[in-house]
């Protein structure tokens, strides 16, 4: 099984989400889609439960966030740009060290 991360689901992430929901089963692919507001996207999850799961995410939250990466094959992120450097690039080098 690969377990992938999709950082931030926005609008600009709803085709990346169709796709992998598509594929998880037939890939063997667990998602997980962390977003500030994972509400929204219940509707959307319900019907692919076995395979993927919405959990909240916020950037302040540098121990989350690491938590989230660590436990991550693949971490896709929809973030904005300007995210990457100061918080999401750093998380993914202590995990991939770890």
């Amino acid at each position: 099984m690969t377990r992938i991360l999709l950082l931030g689901a926005g609008r600009s992430a709803s085709s990346l989400l169709q796709y992998l929901l598509q594929h998880a089963p037939q890939q063997n692919w667990q998602l997980t889609v962390a977003d500030m507001q994972p509400a929204h996207l219940e509707p959307v999850l319900a019907a692919h439960a076995a395979y993927a799961q919405a959990v909240p995410f916020g950037m302040q939250n540098e121990t989350g966030l690491l938590r989230l990466v660590q436990g991550a094959d693949i971490v896709v992120s929809m973030l904005p740009a300007l995210l990457h450097g100061p918080w999401l690039g750093p998380a993914c080098n202590w995990a991939a060290t770890w």
